[in-house]
C-alpha cells in the first residue's frame, strides 16, 4: 500500500492511518480481534451445527448449547414489576452506545441465499448448510407455533486476508472512531452523501421532507416504505445502512448531519477563501473529534470492574468482535418494538413517536416479551418475524468465547 503520511486528513477507508501497519483497522478486512474464537470443530463450524455439518466432536470446546430462541424466550418472561428505572443513566446513554457501535462494527452476511453445497434455500430450509444457520423453534413457543419452521439466519462472510487458522469475519467498517456512520467508509458511498449542488462542503439532505425548514437525511430504497403503509415514506440514506432501523438512531444521524452543516457554515464565515472540499473535510474532522470525547464503557460499568477490564487486556487485547457482537447489544431490549424501521413517524409527526428531545428520560428496559409474543415482530418485513435471538446466534456464528472460557483465562485476582 502506497501511503502519503503527509496528508492532513485520515483516509476514508482507514488505510494508511497507522504508520507501522498501514492496513491495520482498514475496512473490508478481517476484524481486528484479539480474542480466541471457539468453534465446534476448532476451525469454523459454530456450536450447534456439528451433526448437520457431519464433523466429529473432537475439539475441547465442544458442547450441545441450548437453542437460542429458547434462551431468549426464557429471558423475556420476567415480571413487569421487576422493571426498574435507572436513576443514573438516560435513554440517550443507550442510544449513544448504539450510535458509536455503528461507527466501528458491521460484518456483512454471505451474499448467497442458497447453500454452497446443494440447492437448499436458506430462507425456508431447516438444513444448517453454509451459509445457512437457521434458528430452531422450541416447543411451546409463544409466537411461532410451527416448530418445524425455522427463523432464517445467514452467517457473516469470512475474511480471506486472515493469518489465523480459525475463521474470522469481514469488518466492512474501519476500526477508527471517526464518524463513518454519518459519512461512510468507502469512497463511492462518501461521494453519494455529499451535496454536489453547491461548494459549501455540506452533506446531502432530503428534498421531499423537512421539519419546519430543517432537513432530514436523504431518502433511500429500503423496507421502510412497506412498514410505513399508506404513508409511503422511504428509509433514510446515511453512512451506515442501519440508520433507519430504530427511530432514535435515525435522530442521532440527523443531529450529526446538522452539526456538520453548522460547522461547515461557521468555517466558511471564518475562512471565506476555503473551497467546498476543505470545508467538508475540516468539519468532518471536528465531528470525528466530538464523537471521540464521551467515554461510554466507564459510564456503563461500575468502578470495581476496572481491575476486571485490566485482566482482560492480557487475555485478548482488542476483543473487537466480542465487544460489539454481544456486549454493545444489551440495550436492544430498551428500544420500543413499534419503532423498528418506522421513520415515517418522524416525517409524518406521529403522536406515538418519541423524539430525540424526549429520550433524555430515565433508561428502562423494554419488556422484551412484547417483541417476542406480539404480532409486531422485530422485523415485520420478513417472512417470519425475527427477534433478539439473532444476537446469540450471531455470537455463535463469530465463535465468541463463552463466559466460562473467558473466566478460565483471567488472573486469579480478577475472577
Amino acid at each position: 500500500v502506497n501511503c502519503e503520511f503527509c496528508s492532513r486528513y485520515r483516509t476514508i477507508t482507514g488505510k494508511c492511518n497507522k504508520r507501522r501497519n498501514s492496513l491495520l483497522g482498514a475496512c473490508n478486512r478481517a476484524s481486528a480481534d484479539g480474542c480466541q474464537q471457539t468453534f465446534e470443530d476448532g476451525v469454523s463450524v459454530p456450536h450447534g451445527c456439528i451433526h448437520s455439518y457431519g464433523h466429529f466432536l473432537t475439539h475441547t470446546f465442544c458442547f450441545h448449547p441450548l437453542q437460542v430462541q429458547k434462551v431468549s424466550n426464557k429471558i423475556a418472561r420476567f415480571s413487569p414489576g421487576q422493571l426498574k428505572l435507572d436513576q443514573q443513566r438516560s435513554l440517550t446513554f443507550m442510544q449513544w452506545g448504539h450510535f458509536i457501535d455503528h461507527d466501528l462494527d458491521f460484518s456483512p452476511e454471505s451474499p448467497s441465499r442458497v447453500a454452497f453445497s446443494g440447492k437448499a434455500d436458506c430462507h425456508t430450509s431447516c438444513a444448517k448448510l453454509p451459509p445457512c444457520f437457521p434458528i430452531q423453534i422450541p416447543p411451546n413457543n409463544p409466537r411461532i407455533k410451527n416448530t418445524r419452521d425455522r427463523i432464517p439466519f445467514f452467517r457473516s462472510a469470512p475474511a480471506c486476508d486472515s493469518s489465523r487458522a480459525t475463521r474470522e469475519q469481514i469488518s466492512a467498517l474501519t476500526s477508527f472512531l471517526n464518524g463513518s456512520m454519518a459519512f461512510g467508509s468507502e469512497q463511492p458511498l462518501v461521494s453519494k452523501l455529499k451535496n454536489r449542488n453547491n461548494k459549501l462542503g455540506l452533506l446531502a439532505v432530503n428534498h421531499n421532507f423537512t421539519d419546519k425548514g430543517m432537513a432530514y437525511l436523504p431518502s433511500a430504497r429500503m423496507p421502510c416504505v412497506k412498514v410505513s403503509g399508506k404513508a409511503n415514506v422511504p428509509c433514510f440514506f446515511a453512512g451506515d445502512s442501519r440508520a433507519s432501523g430504530m427511530l432514535e438512531l435515525a435522530c442521532m444521524h440527523t443531529l450529526f448531519v446538522q452539526e456538520h452543516k453548522c460547522l461547515a457554515r461557521e468555517l466558511k464565515r471564518l475562512n471565506p477563501h476555503w473551497n467546498g472540499e476543505k470545508l467538508y473535510q475540516e468539519a468532518w474532522k471536528i465531528v470525528g473529534a466530538m464523537i471521540q470525547v464521551p467515554r461510554h464503557p466507564p459510564a456503563l460499568l461500575p468502578s470495581p470492574m476496572d481491575s476486571f477490564l485490566q485482566g482482560l487486556q492480557g487475555v485478548g487485547g482488542s476483543c473487537i468482535s466480542s465487544v460489539f457482537t454481544m456486549a454493545f447489544r444489551f440495550a436492544h431490549a430498551s428500544i420500543p418494538f413499534k419503532t423498528f424501521f418506522g421513520v415515517w413517524h418522524v416525517v409524518k409527526g406521529s403522536k406515538s413517536y418519541v423524539g430525540i428531545t424526549e429520550i433524555t428520560g430515565l433508561l428502562r428496559l423494554e419488556k422484551t416479551s412484547k417483541i417476542i409474543q406480539s404480532n409486531c415482530h422485530l422485523l415485520p418485513i420478513e417472512r417470519i418475524g425475527l427477534d433478539l435471538a439473532l444476537n446469540m446466534q450471531r455470537g455463535r456464528d463469530h465463535g465468541l468465547p463463552g463466559k466460562l472460557t473467558v473466566a478460565a483465562e483471567l488472573p486469579k485476582e480478577n475472577k
